[in-house]
């Protein structure tokens, strides 16, 4: 079995993946987080306008940094 016969990516695209592998875990759970409390549903009905986030703590009712 010779499965690396040749390279396809280069080395930069290679570390690309590789942080996308390691940020992964993280950027799962800040996400789940966000949509755990609210944030994403108030971002999606903020529109394309968007909203600050001054506008976030106040539909969800978090503090500043929470």
């Amino acid at each position: 079995m010779n499965f690396f016969k040749k390279e396809t990516k280069t080395a930069l695209q290679a570390i690309e993946y590789a942080q996308w592998i390691a940020h992964a875990p993280m950027v799962f759970q800040a996400t789940r987080v966000m949509r755990e409390n609210g944030i994403m549903n108030a971002i999606q009905d903020g529109g394309k306008k968007g909203l600050t986030l001054e506008e976030i703590v106040e539909k969800t009712k978090l503090p500043h940094y929470g």
